[in-house]
């Protein structure tokens, strides 16, 4: 019933070791905890053997019968008996060097069940994040709106996410206040589907990942990639940015075969498409304010686009 503590850099993550929640994510080098209530580490989606596909049941890490720390690389957990079915799920956390953690999960089970879903890894944070929550904010890497102010504000049971292939343009996000926060992205080079979705409960706000697929488990089934999660800040004390954390998966993505060129330096399309301008529209609300568009051009764009 302990807390199993992994650590990365200044990054810890602890779970509970009776029910595998994270219960701590922590920056230790300023002595940030950023956690709130856990209960669960994941959630499957199963139809079970001989129903219909319209039948199916949703199991979590809560409803394992049993759960046990088992021999291998970083901390791992066998779930057994999930829902007292012949179902479980072996799920770990490995320490990179870089600050960051890996969250893999395997799902073992009879022939003839189906898995639709898995939702891994659910991370409980604290809601609000920092102080009064008022610069508080929640960012999924959609193709745009994805910059969520104040979510502690939201009633519980309140949502958002961004889905791939779909809005989610670049598989991370993030959630932060000036100090800094938490950072997740997914080590898929390939581009499996899955979802970012954030919600605000009763005990804080869950942001975790959602893994669409149809898998018999007479083979078990190991999600293809790892899920990535850490700790970020700014540097040198500045107030931390959604740019921050972008930066973190920017590392990563620059090193995968679909991010090898820069659109600029691709000889394979044609130059009207590479010289495209960028176009900025106001919609209904800044219309009826017209003195927002004007700080709006004055503030942002002019810093961020010179002429």
């Amino acid at each position: 019933g302990e807390t199993i503590d992994v650590r990365s850099g200044d990054a810890v993550v602890g779970l509970d070791g009776a029910t595998g929640a994270v219960v701590r994510f922590a920056d230790a080098k300023v002595g940030r905890e950023l956690a709130g209530g856990a209960q669960e580490l994941f959630r499957l989606l199963v139809v079970p053997p001989g129903a219909g596909p319209g039948q199916p049941l949703e199991l979590s890490s809560r409803d394992a019968r049993a759960v046990k720390r088992i021999e291998g690389d970083g901390v791992r957990l066998r779930f057994e008996r999930i829902g007292n079915w012949d179902l479980a799920a072996v799920c770990v956390v490995e320490a990179g060097t870089d600050g960051l953690f890996r969250f893999r999960i395997r799902v073992e089970g009879e022939s003839g069940a189906v898995v639709e879903r898995v939702d891994y890894p659910l991370l409980a944070l604290a809601a609000p994040l920092e102080g009064d929550g008022a610069g508080d904010a929640l960012v999924l890497g959609t193709t745009k709106g994805g910059v969520l102010q104040r979510p502690h504000q939201w009633k519980p049971g309140r949502s958002a996410a961004g889905t791939q292939p779909g809005n989610l343009a670049a598989q991370f996000g993030c959630y932060y206040g000036s100090k800094g926060g938490v950072v997740t992205y997914c080590e898929d080079s390939v581009g499996h589907p899955k979802t970012l979705a954030a919600m605000r409960t009763a005990d804080g706000m869950v942001l975790g990942w959602r893994h669409p697929m149809r898998n018999d488990l007479k083979e078990p089934l190991a999600l293809a990639f790892p899920v990535a999660a850490g700790v970020f800040r700014a540097a040198g004390g500045a107030a931390a940015d959604w740019r921050d954390a972008a930066a973190i998966y920017k590392a990563y993505a620059l090193k995968q075969p679909w991010c090898a060129r820069r659109l600029a330096d691709r000889d394979d399309l044609p130059s009207w498409l590479k010289e495209g301008p960028a176009q900025v529209r106001f919609g209904r609300e800044w219309l009826g304010q017209p003195e927002r568009i004007e700080a709006w051009l004055e503030k942002y764009w002019a810093k961020h686009v010179a002429g």
